[in-house]
């Protein structure tokens, strides 16, 4: 896995979560921007346009607000049906954010 900066920890399971025309966006108020810039990286690197909903469903990525967690550090899980970040500040989030544009690999514009 590489991500930069190196996560504290990673632990790689089991199983795979796809980005699809059917994946849509769960997200806390606090991080609307974040989320809203991670939806526009997958749009721009594959054409997908995700649309967020206002109920927490199977195949969905999650952004959530998760008291606890230090400044700046952020979670993801990652299962067959969900990706959920959890972050207790906009920074972790925002940081997570930049992990999975990593891990899906959204660097490269869709072409038209």
């Amino acid at each position: 896995m590489r991500i930069l900066p190196r996560p504290q920890k990673a632990e790689r399971l089991a199983g795979q979560f796809t980005i699809d025309a059917q994946t849509t966006v769960f997200c806390h108020p606090d991080f609307q921007d974040i989320a809203n810039q991670f939806v526009a990286q997958v749009e721009s690197c594959s054409g997908l346009t995700l649309q967020f909903c206002d109920n927490v469903e199977e195949k969905q990525i999650h952004f959530v607000l998760e008291e606890g967690t230090q400044a700046e550090g952020y979670k993801i899980n990652i299962s067959q049906t969900c990706l959920t970040v959890s972050a207790s500040d906009k920074a972790g989030c925002f940081y997570a954010m930049q992990s999975l544009v990593q891990l899906f690999d959204l660097f490269v514009p869709h072409e038209t």
